[in-house]
This record gives structure tokens, sequence and C-alpha cells, in this order.
């Protein structure tokens, strides 16, 4: 039976965002590293669309590759592959408030546990499904005795001290802005780990960048930002109002910013046919946010 031998919900205490992080991370380094008669839950929880997205994308790419630890994350977080020691919430009608999700979710667990023994279940869900977890893995014969660590929103803390996290603006950093990203193209995950710097499974993976103009009003909320020597390359691409494919890897990384500005492409006035009118349209853009 799946009792609760621990409990600890974790304050934030003040910590900063990367000192949050890195308590997590600690957490999840001792789960895999430790040994315990008990099956450790990490459940990081979440309110979606805020700061907790960066966390969970920056947790998610830095996570552990090890055999001893379950993740589980919740349906719509695109997820780019399934593959092992993995438990993914399926998409279906079923809505937000539905008990037969926490059912489905907990059911999936049960079925990983059944399969294999794992130190510690790492979960990434909205914070309101943690109360409804507990209660059904508790009474599950087949989940072992389970200590429980539970990190609230940490944009709900945020609001509760008011406080704020300003948005990274990477134009300090010698940055511009180069286009947008072309939506569909890319899981949001991938993006939100681009945007913590941390590069997806994938050893190399190729965006379709919008000029940040574009005739027909298309709805983009990744911006993608560059710096010397990839800025150059990447803007003569887009001189002609086409997309620019962007290679993105370790190599060049620290050069490339993505981030989500939850905004739209702008759109070109009709009356600027000319091609070396948009193209000084483009440079002026181009020039306001380099400074």
């Amino acid at each position: 039976m799946g009792r609760i031998v621990e409990y600890h919900k974790h304050s934030y205490q003040g910590k900063s965002f990367n000192g949050h992080l890195l308590s997590i991370q600690k957490r999840l380094a001792k789960v895999i590293t430790r040994d315990s008669p008990y099956l450790t839950v990490v459940f990081v929880g979440e309110t979606h669309h805020t700061i907790d997205e960066r966390r969970r994308a920056a947790l998610y790419g830095w996570r552990p590759a090890s055999p001893t630890l379950l993740t589980v994350v919740e349906r719509g977080m695109g997820t780019p592959g399934f593959g092992s020691n993995l438990v993914v919430e399926p998409m279906s009608t079923l809505s937000p408030l539905d008990s037969k999700r926490d059912d489905n979710v907990v059911g999936q667990i049960v079925s990983a546990l059944q399969q294999k023994s794992y130190n510690g279940l790492f979960i990434l869900f909205g914070e309101d499904h943690e109360h409804k977890f507990k209660p059904r893995m508790e009474t599950s014969p087949s989940i072992p005795a389970m200590i429980w660590h539970f990190y609230p929103s940490f944009h709900d803390h945020l609001e509760a001290n008011n406080q704020t996290f300003l948005p990274y603006d990477p134009r300090g950093a010698g940055f511009v802005l180069i286009g947008m990203v072309r939506p569909g193209e890319q899981y949001n995950m991938d993006l939100m780990q681009l945007a913590e710097g941390v590069m997806p499974k994938a050893t190399q993976m190729t965006l379709n960048v919008m000029s940040p103009f574009k005739d027909a009003k298309t709805e983009s909320k990744f911006a993608l930002f560059a710096r010397p020597p990839e800025l150059g390359g990447i803007q003569v691409g887009l001189r002609a109002m086409a997309d620019a494919s962007v290679h993105v890897s370790w190599n060049n990384l620290k050069n490339i910013k993505i981030l989500d500005i939850t905004s739209t492409v702008r759109k070109v006035p009709p009356e600027l046919q000319d091609d070396d009118q948009r193209i000084e349209l483009i440079e002026g853009f181009w020039s306001e946010w380099a400074t």
C-alpha cells in the first residue's frame, strides 16, 4: 500500500529563480544516488502559462537521465519523445477538472511501477492535481510506501509576496531581435528548453524563423534573438521576406536566444510593395531593437 511516511511541502523563503531551480535539482540528484527503502516522489506543481513554464522547461531539460527515475508529465506539454522511464498523460476530451484524468495518470504510474522498480517519481503537473494524486496513490496496492516532496507554483509564491519576475531582455548582451519562430514547427517544450539555454535531447535542431514583418498576420509567441557571428547570416536569409532556417546546436547556442514574448508577427503596410522599401523597414526594426 502506498502510504506516505514523510510529507514535505517546500517554501521558497525569498529564493531567486535560479536558487529555487538548484534546490529541486539537488533533490532529484539525491533521489537517484541514495538508497532508500521508500519511493521518493518529487511533485513540482505549476500554474500554467506563467514563469512556472520556464521552470518546467529548465527542469525537464536538465533532469538526470537515470533509469531509476520515472518522469510524469501532463498532457499538452509537448514532450518531444515518449521513450523509456517516462509517463505522458495522453491527450483527451476530458475537461481540466474531470477526475478521470487523475485516475488515468495514476493508472499509468502503477503500470510503469509494475514493469520496473524506480527510486523516485518526478512529477511535473498542474499544482491542483497534487492533492488528487496523493489519495489515489496511497490506496494503490501496487505503489510502495513513499516520501513525498511538494514544490508549489513559483509564480504563486511571487504573487503572494508581491514580487515580480522581470522578463529577460537579451539586448544588453548584444543580441538583436531577428524574427518569430514559425508556429507548428517545434514542440513548445523544445522552445522553452532553448529559452533556458538548454538543448533538447536532439544534438541539433532547425527552426524556421519568419521576418518580424509578414504580409499575412501569423500568430507566433517565440521570438529569436541572435548576436555575431550567427547574426549576419540569419539576417541575410530574411531580407527577401522569406523564412530563414536557423540550425541550433551546442556550438552556437551561446549566440542564439529564444524567448516567449506572447506576441504576433507585425504586418507589412500594404502600400510597401517595393522590395528595397521593405528591406529598409526591416533594417529599421532591427536597429530599434539593437539599442
